[in-house]
C-alpha cells in the first residue's frame, strides 16, 4: 500500500481487490475489525440500562476478538463514505486452526482476492494479472490481541443498547476517545456469536464519517477451504507477479521518530514493491483514494518504506519514498470519509505519505516526528 512502474507492465495493488476495499474488508475477516457500516443514518439503537457498566463492554470486546478468528461466515459487505458507495462478497472460513478468506468486489473492476493463512492471491480481470504475496503482521488489525488495559487508556467503552443489523439482533458498543488525536468508533456485534456486523467511524460532533455493514450475512457456515485453495491455483492464462516483502527497522534505514501522538506505537515496518492497476488512479500509498475525482497522482519509486502505527484500535500508515526527478515539492492534504491523507516533501530527496482514520492534526503530528538520521 512503492510501485514497480514500467510502461509495458500493469500496476497492481498488493492490498487485495483494491487497497481501499481490502482495508475495509479485512476488518471483518481474519484480523479483528475496527471501525466502519453502510446504513449510516439507520434508526438509533435503544439506550442501554443504566446498570450496564464498562466491565460488560470489555466482555463484548473479548467476544468480538474471539469471533473474528473462530467463526466461519459469508455475507455482503457495503461500505459508504460521503458519495462513495461500494459492496463486496466476503467470506471467512476457520478449519483445523487454519484461516481461509475470499473477497469479491461487486462493482468497479470486479477484482477478487483469496487468502490461505498468510498467502494472498489477488486477481485483476481488467489487466489479466495475478499478484501473489504474503499477509504480514503489519496489516493485522490492532484489536486482534491488544490488551484491554492499553485500549482503556485512550478509549472509553460503553454499551449503547440493542439493534437489528442484517436481520440479526446486535449489541451496540461505543469506543469513545479520551482526547482529540483519534475518532470514536461505534460497533454492532452479533448477539449470539459476537461477530462484527457493522461499524461506524464518528467525527468530533458524533457525525458518521464512514460506515461499513453486512447487508446480509450467514454465520456458522460450512468451511469451503478446498474451494478457496482451488481458486488460488487457477492462474492459467494470467500474468503472475510475485510481491516480496522484507521486514526492516526504521532506524536501520536511517530514520528516527520523536514526539509521536500519544498512544501510537510502531507495530511493524517493511520494504516491498506495491503496484497499482493502471486503470485505478492511486499511488502505491493509495493516495488516490483520498484525492478529488479526476485526479491522478504520480507513481512513487519502487523502494518505499511502509511503517504502521497503532493506538490499539486504529492504525496510521507511513510511507517514505525517494522523490522522483521532476516531481514538484508540494504538500497535499485530502480526506475521504474518515481517512485523511497527508503528502509532503522530506528535505530535497524524500517524500512522506501518511494515511489513517484519524484527524488531520494527528497526521501532522506524525509528520513533525520524522527525522533523517
Amino acid at each position: 500500500m512503492s510501485p514497480l512502474h514500467a510502461p509495458d507492465r500493469p500496476r497492481v495493488s498488493t492490498q487485495g481487490p483494491g487497497a481501499a476495499l481490502a482495508r475495509r474488508c479485512t476488518r471483518w475477516l481474519v484480523p479483528v475489525l475496527c471501525g466502519l457500516g453502510a446504513l449510516a443514518h439507520a434508526q438509533a439503537p435503544a439506550p442501554a440500562p443504566a446498570s450496564v457498566g464498562e466491565g460488560a463492554a470489555r466482555a463484548w470486546i473479548e467476544r468480538l476478538q474471539a469471533a473474528a478468528t473462530r467463526q466461519s461466515y459469508e455475507g455482503t459487505l457495503v461500505f459508504s463514505a460521503g458519495s462513495v458507495l461500494s459492496s463486496s462478497r466476503v467470506a471467512h472460513y476457520a478449519l483445523d486452526g487454519q484461516a481461509y478468506e475470499q473477497v469479491e468486489a461487486q462493482d468497479g473492476r470486479a477484482a477478487r482476492s483469496y487468502r490461505h493463512n498468510d498467502t494472498v492471491v489477488s486477481f485483476w480481470p481488467d489487466t489479466r494479472v495475478v499478484t501473489v504475496g504474503r499477509r504480514d503482521e503489519t496489516w493485522s488489525s490492532p484489536l486482534r490481541a491488544v490488551p484491554q488495559e492499553r485500549l482503556q487508556v485512550h478509549y472509553e467503552a460503553r454499551l449503547l443498547g440493542v439493534d437489528l443489523i442484517a436481520g440479526r439482533r446486535s449489541q451496540v458498543l461505543l469506543l469513545a476517545p479520551r482526547d482529540e488525536w483519534r475518532y470514536a468508533q461505534r460497533l454492532w456485534l452479533d448477539a449470539s456469536s459476537g461477530l462484527m456486523l457493522r461499524a461506524d467511524v464518528l467525527g468530533p460532533r458524533g457525525e458518521v464519517l464512514e460506515s461499513s455493514s453486512f447487508s446480509a450475512v450467514e454465520i456458522g457456515v460450512r468451511p469451503q477451504a478446498e474451494a478457496v485453495r482451488a481458486a488460488m491455483r487457477r492462474t492459467a492464462g494470467w500474468q503472475v507477479m510475485s510481491l516480496p516483502s522484507l521486514p526492516v527497522r526504521l532506524q536501520d534505514e536511517g530514520w528516527s521518530l520523536a514526539g509521536l501522538p500519544p498512544g501510537f506505537q510502531l507495530t511493524g515496518c517493511v520494504r516491498k514493491p506495491v503496484v497499482t492497476p493502471a486503470s485505478e488512479p492511486r499511488t502505491g500509498a493509495d493516495v488516490g483514494q483520498a484525492l478529488p475525482p479526476g485526479s491522478r497522482p504520480e507513481t512513487p519509486a519502487p523502494d518505499t518504506l511502509h511503517a504502521v502505527f497503532s493506538d490499539g484500535l486504529t492504525r496510521v500508515s507511513m510511507f517514505i519514498e525517494p522523490r522522483q526527478p521532476g516531481r514538484p515539492a508540494q504538500s497535499l492534504a485530502t480526506r475521504l470519509g474518515a481517512t485523511h491523507t497527508l503528502v509532503q516533501p522530506l528535505g530535497d530527496q524524500w517524500r512522506l505519505v501518511l494515511m489513517g482514520d484519524v484527524p488531520i492534526t494527528t497526521l501532522r503530528r506524525f509528520a513533525a516526528a520524522v527525522e533523517r538520521r
